[in-house]
């Protein structure tokens, strides 16, 4: 007759302690790797998405670069076009101006401002100029000036350096006096009145001066 055990033995219940620890320990090996794989998995995401914005924010900051760089050399272009443009239009100036003086005509003053930085005089009125040329009309019965080698420089938007050799060819045949000379001279040329007009005038360097008295 086989006698039925009464309650758990020992050895059941330390296999039961067994099993659960394996099956605890299981689950938390499950657990942990969920972690982890959570873990890697947004971390690659987020690097990625970050590798993305840093690459996106990359792209648009060449394309600004460009932008400006594109946009500086239309302006640059544009500066040059208006430089040669204006400075064909100051040599005009320049040439309309002489072509008045040896002309004798005095529609050469509205080729200067109201005031102008005038030689030694420095600033004086453009009547005093009118005045000085007059007299220089009258000194001499005959004259020509010619200019050669002009150049312009912008200082400004709206004002430019022109210096030009002048030659001068005088002469008076009541006293027989010659006047000979060829100098460095200089203009300078301001937007005023929507025209470009003389402020200064002035000689730099005296190649030759020939004269009989």
């Amino acid at each position: 007759m086989k006698i039925k055990k009464i309650g758990k033995t020992t050895e059941d219940i330390n296999f039961s302690h067994k099993k659960n620890y394996k099956t605890l320990f299981t689950l938390f090996i499950v657990i942990l790797s969920l972690i982890i794989a959570y873990f890697i998995f947004f971390t690659d995401k987020n690097n990625t998405t970050e590798k993305s914005v840093s690459t996106d924010l990359s792209i648009k900051q060449k394309e600004l670069e460009l932008k400006e760089k594109e946009l500086k050399l239309k302006e640059k272009e544009i500066d040059q076009k208006n430089s040669a443009e204006e400075s064909s239009l100051i040599k005009a100036q320049l040439k309309n101006w002489i072509t008045a003086i040896n002309n004798r005509n005095y529609d050469f003053i509205n080729y200067y401002a109201p005031i102008v930085n005038y030689y030694s005089w420095e600033k004086v009125s453009k009547d005093k100029v009118t005045g000085d040329k007059r007299n220089f009309f009258n000194n001499w019965d005959s004259f020509y000036l010619t200019i050669s080698e002009p150049e312009t420089e912008k200082f400004s938007d709206d004002k430019y350096l022109c210096k030009y050799d002048k030659t001068i060819n005088s002469s008076n045949k009541e006293n027989g006096k010659v006047y000979e000379a060829k100098v460095r001279s200089k203009l300078i040329f301001q937007r005023l009145q929507n025209n470009w007009l003389i402020t200064d005038e002035d000689d730099e360097t005296v190649y030759y001066k020939n004269k009989n008295w």
